[in-house]
């Protein structure tokens, strides 16, 4: 059986699909604002305490790989958002970096046959995007799961990837594709959209009257 469905044919048929865990691996999906350090400081934090150690696979959006599942090359991080913190400390660089300094691997949710951006301000062109993304995220989960020598995976993307709450195209968003995964919205600053049921926000700055949830 082939891993992989025909992403150039809807995707909408597959809606009802749902990948249930059964090994019971920690899933953690974390949605993010792109020009937001909340998410990728928590990750980052989390390799540099043992958080997260050599069982777990880091899981990225806005990097490629050469194949399917294969570990990021730092270097090949000038792809659209991934340059854009480089010079930051909490950056998508310092997480790959960090994380193979400490035997964690780290891959891309981007199919690597077709990792364009098509986003380029086209309703049409988000809505193909986002579901081609979300279908390789779903497989690169299912497959890191399904390894032996995996303990977690850990998935950063963009918000509208997490849930189709969350993106007025409606696609059926990554999280909504596994049973038990733990998803959260982290921002700099208080979320304060509509937060679909089993997701947490969570912020560095708590303002009064936000939906923060820790």
């Amino acid at each position: 059986m082939a891993l992989f469905r025909d992403y150039n044919q809807s995707t909408d048929d597959a809606v009802s699909e749902q990948y249930i865990n059964d090994n019971s691996k920690k899933i953690t999906i974390i949605g993010e604002f792109h020009g937001d350090i909340a998410a990728r400081k928590y990750i980052l934090e989390n390799i540099r305490s043992g958080v997260y150690t050599s069982g777990t696979v880091i899981a990225l959006e806005n990097v490629r790989t050469r194949r399917a599942f294969d570990q990021v090359n730092p270097k090949m991080l000038r792809y659209h958002l991934a340059g854009l913190h480089e010079n930051e400390e909490y950056s998508l660089a310092n997480i790959i970096t960090e994380a193979s300094e400490q035997g964690i691997f780290v891959t891309s949710i981007e199919d690597p046959c077709r990792a364009i951006r098509y986003d380029a301000g086209d309703g049409d062109s988000v809505k193909k995007r986002l579901k081609i993304v979300n279908e390789y995220a779903k497989d690169t989960i299912k497959y890191f799961i399904e390894q032996e020598d995996t303990s977690q995976i850990v998935v950063l993307c963009g918000i509208a990837h997490l849930d189709s709450g969350l993106s007025e195209h409606g696609v059926k968003g990554i999280r909504e594709y596994f049973d038990n995964a733990e998803s959260h919205i982290m921002t700099d600053e208080t979320y304060n959209g509509i937060i679909p049921n089993g997701i947490k926000a969570t912020s560095l700055q708590s303002k009064k009257g936000g939906c923060v949830l820790s």
